[in-house]
Formats: structure tokens, sequence, C-alpha cells
């Protein structure tokens, strides 16, 4: 069985998360948790996906967007602080974009190629919702920068705006990075990229996740 370096960030992530499950539940973020134990499934499985005879990886990431896309969305919906009309119009768009990524799964791209259009999707929903996310914390917040940057959800939001930016390029243009062979240091740009991506990633959520912990702790 393999682990790749980054997977330790994942495991220590949730660690944290479940560690600082009171301040996760402050911040009404403890989906954060299950979001994790999905990551860290996906990752284990998909990279020992030869014990299982299969042919490629490329089902178990297609399957994680139709499962992440609800969870992700789900937190969106806090992080907004939607008023009722707005939950309405929010809940429309959801089910229509888990609707086109189940449909892209069963039946256009299929399980069996990776889904290009899917992660399109979610990767722009992600980073759509998270800068608005940041916005309402800019403008809803208190006007000392320091409190917001203290905010875990700002450190929550900011990271996943990162990520979806580097996994939109990196996964949208993984077919033409593997047929140009586009290397940096002798690695294929896709695995020089996303390794040091996720280790930023899991190391800003665990520090979101001390944030809500100091602030029970207050």
């Amino acid at each position: 069985m393999r682990i790749h370096w980054y997977t330790y960030f994942q495991v220590f992530s949730l660690l944290c998360a479940i560690f600082c499950r009171r301040g996760l539940r402050l911040y009404s973020i403890g989906i954060m948790i299950p979001i994790l134990v999905l990551d860290l499934t996906t990752e284990l499985i998909g990279t020992n996906w030869r014990l299982f005879h299969w042919k490629n990886n490329y089902p178990v990431y297609n399957l994680y967007f139709v499962l992440s896309t609800p969870l992700f969305l789900y937190l969106y919906s806090i992080l907004l602080q939607l008023t009722p009309k707005q939950k309405l119009y929010y809940l429309a768009g959801s089910i229509l974009l888990e609707i086109l990524v189940v449909c892209n799964f069963f039946f256009y791209q299929g399980p069996f190629e990776f889904d290009t259009y899917s992660n399109l999707l979610t990767q722009t929903a992600n980073i759509i919702l998270s800068c608005l996310a940041l916005a309402h914390l800019a403008i809803g917040g208190k006007d000392d920068e320091a409190y917001i940057l203290q905010d875990p959800r700002f450190c929550l939001n900011a990271m996943i705006l990162l990520i979806s930016m580097v996994t939109l390029i990196a996964l949208g243009l993984q077919k033409y990075i593997m047929l140009h062979n586009i290397e940096i240091r002798h690695k294929v740009l896709y695995f020089a990229i996303m390794p040091i991506a996720n280790a930023v990633l899991y190391t800003g959520y665990s520090c979101a996740f001390l944030l809500c912990r100091m602030q029970t702790s207050k």
C-alpha cells in the first residue's frame, strides 16, 4: 500500500478537525469533518487503485466530484449566511449543479474517463462562492483587518479558493499536459504542482481549525 507524503497533511488536518470539533460547531463548519474523511478516503483509494486491478483511478476521482459537491455547497450555504429568499435560489442552483455532475458521471463523459466538465463546473462554483464568502466577511465583519485575518472562515475560504484555481488549471489541462509531456524538474506538471498545493491546502485547513479552537478557549 502506497501513501504519498502529502497524505500525512490530510491525516493531520482531519485529526485537527476532530480535536477542534467544538470550535467548528461554534462557526457551524462541522461539515468539514466528513469532507476531510471523503478527501482522505478518495486519496488512499486513488493512490492504490492497482491493488483492486482497475484499469485506472478515474472512477474514484469522478465519484469524488459527485459526493463532494453537495458537501461543499452545504458549507457555502452556511458561510454565505443567506436570507430565506436567497436560500431558495441557492438551493435551486445547487440542485442543478449536482444534476449536471451526476449526469456527466453516468451518461456523458462517464466514470472511466476523467470528467473534465465536472471539474470545470465544480471548481468554477468553488471559486465564485469562496470569493462571495470572502467578500461577505470583509463587508459584514469589523473594520479591523487583523480581526478578519484571525477569522477561521477567512483562512478556510482562502484555501478553497487557492486549491480550486490550481485544480481547475491542472486537471482541466491534464490531457494537454500529458500529451505534450510538460514537465518541471523531470516531473509531469500535474504531479509537480498538485502535491505541493495539497500540502498547502491541508496546512491552511489545520490553521483554520486551530483558530476555531482558540475562540472556544477565550
